[in-house]
């Protein structure tokens, strides 16, 4: 194998090595020192920046091997051969570099062995910290191979640059081939305290690998995309401008404008203590938390800016896909009246139907460009899904991580936190304490049914719940539980005696259930007037479907639970099948938002054959409280919902497991990011259960999803994988309109094409009603 005949080592085809290793170090050390912590695990936030510009400088020395020069400048179709040779990997080698240069510099092993975890998994996902430290002997005679191949005239003349450009590493090329001797000995003393840490029961050691992780890898990819690091934009902005926004609404006194707006004013007016740093805001559902929040994030913004001199990002999560598209209008809305410009390093859409453009208001950016800035989160303003955020602070996937430096010294709103599963309660706490203490994090609970993940006494009340819960002109809907006899779907129909002037909203367990409810109904009223959702019902129809709900253009609605927190649709009667008190509650909120007259939710029992629909996606023990408070009673007014939904949290609390979060922790206090055995880990974090196996498909509804799935399919005639991905992500928020995700096992399966399940237009008809989507027979559908 021949030596390039360069005298220089590159990183890229058209980057030196040695630049690379400098501007990565620099945009590391920057970005590190630009967070507001003073010192985190003890360690100053300056020793912290020299231990990431230490990584920065080391991260790709590997690369310095004759093996990974021949790859990189390799013909096309020599380059997938040579990737897979052990000896063109690049980062153990880089790793045991960076071990020993921080190690030497800092006398610390912990240091030491952190800095080597983050730089060998650079390009990978994290495993298991005490699995990372055990190296085998193939891997030993690969190393030495590795180190035999680079030229050490070379090597020690970039180190020379490199320690001009401020590097304080002790390094030579004559240090590699001792370094890789004792290697293994090092680590077999590093294993003893990594097996100690777990010990101690502390989370600070797994958030601050994930915090140095993040730092890293957001500038080497960054330096990759653009060779430069990305500047925040400085947008001055505060509450005033939520203010010259509702100053454009239609002025109206109706009781229910009154209490909003004595409830925002409350809000934006309450003095902030910046030493409190978690707060909610409770309010029934109608009452405008979206608006309210946002404004006194924008006002604890500008205190912070004033009093701490840094600028924190505005991070707004929420559960459901169904309400990221609604409140981010309000948000842009909101901006637009405030003459803030809504470009996306302003405010940014972060899910997996996110349209991947970015625009910065002078720039162009290509598809691949704007998916980095949109994945690592470079806006002021996120607007994101728990998923996205949740998945951020639990996994150990590499691409998952690169933003979660970027949640330190936020301001971040929890919209519907009632959602998070009890099981992760515990889990949760830990977590958010240690946002809010040890990363300078502001956390804001947004919520009609206040779960208290976080005690009272830690959690600053921007409301007088109470107050609004139980005010005498917040009376819009009584709850009627019919909890006595469980019903099947044609005794609960034959029930109903239809109203001619009011509308009807089912809200049903499964897709099954709600399937056959809406072919009942439709013999009982005029179709037309029907709207129908569920997870099997593609994106783009059920989005369309939502506004015109809003619109109020069906007088009859038969949904799943998608629709229960936050979309804002207002129905005259509810029914809703049984479910846990927080979801009846969430229920309530889509009728009668306005208090127009008095509406009604009628809580009832269903069952199919076997047993009730509840049991087959709810907790037992949750569906065992709710049952217990609710049988006796036969009319709940609004002004009670918050005593009674107090009670069920109690009751939960005392009776509901918390041995997955514990199980979880406890693989945190390890750091235990997989598993061989089995047993707990990081990675094993699902926010969201679904142990049913899925198989996405795609549906050729109407002319653009033609063209979509025509513009897939040439997707096989591009030859370099990069090129082919970056082609996919520019119409892959387009193609997602058309994805429905079904169980893998149903019967009634289309023929697999490319990766996804097929329906084209001309067989439609056998696998997908235009109406209640998805068609899969004898199988009960949830979600």
């Amino acid at each position: 194998m021949s030596v390039s005949c360069s005298s220089e080592f590159f990183s890229h085809p058209d980057k030196l090595l040695v630049d690379h290793l400098t501007s990565v170090a620099n945009m590391s050390s920057m970005e590190l020192l630009d967070k507001p912590m003073e010192a985190i695990y003890g360690y100053s936030i300056e020793e912290l920046a020299t231990l990431i510009e230490f990584c920065g400088f080391c991260h790709d020395m590997g690369k310095s091997t004759r093996y990974f020069q021949r790859y990189l400048f390799a013909p096309q179709h020599e380059k997938a051969r040579l990737k897979t040779m052990p000896e063109t990997h690049h980062g153990l080698l880089s790793a045991i570099i960076t071990f020993y240069c921080v190690n030497q510099y800092y006398n610390d092993e912990f240091l030491a062995y952190i800095s080597f975890l983050v730089v060998k998994r650079h390009h990978g996902n994290f495993r298991n910290v005490i699995d990372e430290s055990k190296i085998s002997e193939k891997e030993i005679e690969v190393l030495k191979t590795q180190v035999n191949s680079i030229d050490k005239s070379i090597f020690d003349e970039m180190v020379s640059v490199l320690h001009s450009r401020g590097f304080k590493g002790d390094l030579s090329a004559n240090n590699l081939p001792y370094w890789m001797a004792t290697f293994p000995d090092d680590m077999r003393k590093c294993r003893r305290f990594l097996r100690s840490i777990g010990k101690e029961q502390d989370i600070m050691p797994y958030m601050l690998i994930n915090f140095l992780f993040s730092i890293l890898i957001d500038a080497d990819k960054c330096d990759a995309v653009f060779s430069r690091n990305i500047d925040r934009l400085c947008v001055d902005m505060n509450e005033s401008i939520v203010d010259a926004y509702k100053s454009t609404f239609l002025s109206s006194k109706t009781k229910i404008d009154i209490l909003r707006e004595e409830a925002y004013r409350e809000i934006v007016n309450t003095d902030i203590d910046l030493a409190e740093k978690i707060y909610s805001i409770n309010l029934p559902t109608g009452l405008g938390k979206t608006l309210s929040s946002f404004a006194f994030a924008l006002k604890l913004r500008q205190k912070v800016a004033e009093e701490k001199g840094y600028v924190p990002r505005v991070i707004y999560s929420l559960p459901f896909l169904s309400i990221i598209e609604q409140n981010g209008r309000e948000y842009e809305k909101v901006l637009k009246v405030g003459r803030i410009p809504t470009n996306t390093n302003v405010l940014l859409k972060h899910h997996h139907l996110t349209d991947i453009s970015y625009d910065d208001g002078e720039s162009e950016f290509d598809t691949h460009e704007a998916k980095f800035l949109i994945e690592g989160w470079n806006g002021e303003i996120i607007v994101t899904t728990f998923v996205q955020f949740f998945h951020t602070l639990m996994t150990n996937r590499n691409s998952a991580l690169r933003k979660f430096h970027k949640i330190s010294g936020s301001i971040i709103l929890l919209d519907e936190i009632q959602s998070i599963p009890t099981k992760y309660w515990g889990l949760m706490e830990e977590l958010f304490k240690t946002l809010a203490y040890e990363f300078e994090c502001y956390i804001v609970f947004i919520t009609a049914t206040d779960p208290y993940i976080i005690g009272r006494d830690e959690c600053i009340s921007l409301t007088d719940s109470k107050k609004y819960f139980t005010n005498k002109n917040l009376d819009r809907v009584v709850l009627k539980p019919l909890l006595r006899r469980d019903m099947c779907l044609e005794e609960f129909i034959g029930s109903i005696e239809f109203e001619e002037d009011k509308s009807y909203l089912f809200v049903l367990n499964t897709i099954s259930c709600a399937k056959q409810f809406y072919e009942l109904l439709k013999e009982e009223v005029d179709s037309s007037e029907v709207a129908f959702l569920s997870t099997h019902v593609i994106p783009k129809e059920r989005l369309s479907r939502i506004e015109a709900m809003k619109e109020k253009k069906y007088r009859f609605a038969v949904t799943t639970q998608l629709v229960e927190a936050g979309v804002d649709i207002d129905y005259d009667v509810v029914y809703r099948d049984f479910a846990p008190l927080d979801s009846i509650n969430q229920t309530a909120g889509r009728c009668n938002r306005e208090g127009e007259s008095k509406g009604e939710v009628y809580i009832v029992s269903l069952r199919d054959e076997n047993r009730r629909y509840a049991s087959y996606i709810y907790d037992s023990v949750l569906l065992d409280i709710t049952r217990n408070l609710l049988m006796n009673r036969d009319n709940i007014a609004e002004e009670d919902f918050l005593t009674l939904i107090e009670e069920y949290y109690g009751h939960v609390k005392n009776r509901k497991s918390y041995d997955e979060s514990i199980k979880l922790l406890d693989a945190v206090y390890q750091v235990k990011y997989t598993s061989l055995d089995g047993s707990p880990c990081i990675a094993d974090f699902r926010l969201i259960d679904d142990d049913v196996p899925r198989i996405d498909v795609f549906v050729e509804f109407d002319d653009h999803a033609e063209e979509l799935w025509e513009m897939y399919m040439g997707l096989k005639e591009i030859d370099n994988p990069i090129e082919r991905k970056v082609k996919f992500d520019s119409f892959k928020a387009d193609f997602y309109q058309y994805i429905i995700s079904v169980p893998a096992t149903v019967e009634n399966f289309p023929v697999l094409n490319e990766g996804f399940g097929y329906i084209n237009r001309a067989g439609k008809s056998d696998y997908y009603n235009p109406v209640t989507g998805y068609i899969c027979e004898d199988t009960v559908l949830i979600w």
